[in-house]
């Protein structure tokens, strides 16, 4: 009889064990990329931050606030203009070497969302560097996560702060940026259903389809917008660009606006800079995302 006690208790603990570790093995956050060379970031756990300082401008509350990001400490700034209902809201991810709190941002805040500005790798207030291309495709060659799939991750956590936070409308997330940065927003996208559209300014795909090198193939596919714009079929992409854009030429935007499935809209304005221009692209956004609030 205590024979059979004892085993019984065993099977209980073997089973509880066995059931622990399924339940683990489920909830442990994964890194991978497709054959197709998308990049996934499954399981990922609930999003922690930290406020570092806060003030007022206007009735906009901004935050400066950290959060750690896949072995990185991520800065940003979180705008929220009061309300006494929930907004929609904006992750946003400035273009190369520019830091959060853009006019971007700003006049977002203006038309009524929520915004969470990055300071990306090796930006401002970001204690976590980039890498170049060249030694982000030797870590991709040699098995290990590049910085540009990290950035990608980046964003990703963006999206999971703002949905976690009650000033939000869960069913109104999106994401934006220029340049570099919108890039990361699109792939963000495709790869997030919760993320319900996406503003992209200035930006473009790289181009290099016809790559004859495997290996720098399916790397430079793992970090391009053209590999990822089709996934975002069914949710809107609004592109913006300046007819005279000195960085990126306005054709190289339409050849990845033409790739996106809709509904989408490709805006060009009249300016000669690069990335967003309050004065020319402000009208565009304010009309443009009404029917996004």
């Amino acid at each position: 009889m205590k024979a059979a006690y004892v085993s019984a208790v065993i099977i209980i603990i073997v089973i509880a064990a066995f059931f622990f570790l399924s339940q683990s093995k489920q909830q442990q956050e994964t890194y991978s990329v497709s054959p197709e060379g998308i990049v996934t970031y499954t399981n990922r756990l609930s999003a922690q931050f930290r406020v570092v300082s806060e003030s007022m401008e206007g009735d906009t509350i901004v935050k400066r606030v950290e959060f750690e990001s896949r072995g990185g400490a991520i800065s940003g700034v979180l705008r929220i203009p009061k309300s006494t209902v929930a907004l929609p809201a904006f992750v946003i991810l400035p273009g190369a070497t520019v830091p959060a709190g853009t006019n971007l941002e700003q006049d977002l805040n203006k038309l009524g969302f929520i915004t969470l500005g990055l300071d990306q790798r090796g930006v401002g207030q970001t204690k976590a560097q980039p890498a170049s291309i060249q030694e982000d495709f030797v870590a991709f060659l040699n098995s290990n996560e590049p910085a540009h799939h990290k950035m990608f991750y980046d964003a990703l956590r963006a999206v999971d702060i703002l949905e976690g936070l009650p000033e939000v409308n869960k069913d109104k997330i999106y994401t934006g940026g220029e340049s570099m940065g919108a890039r990361f927003a699109i792939m963000a996208a495709a790869v997030e259903p919760s993320v319900k559209g996406v503003l992209a300014i200035s930006t473009s795909g790289f181009g290099f389809e016809q790559m004859q090198d495997r290996g720098q193939r399916e790397f430079v596919r793992s970090i391009d917008p053209d590999n990822y714009i089709t996934k975002l079929a069914g949710r809107p992409v609004i592109f913006i660009h300046g007819d005279e854009d000195p960085v990126i030429p306005i054709a190289m935007g339409r050849a990845l606006f033409e790739k996106a499935q809709g509904p989408k809209e490709f805006m060009e304005v009249k300016a000669k800079g690069h990335g967003y221009g309050p004065q020319e692209m402000f009208p565009v956004i304010s009309q443009k995302l009404e029917g996004w609030k």
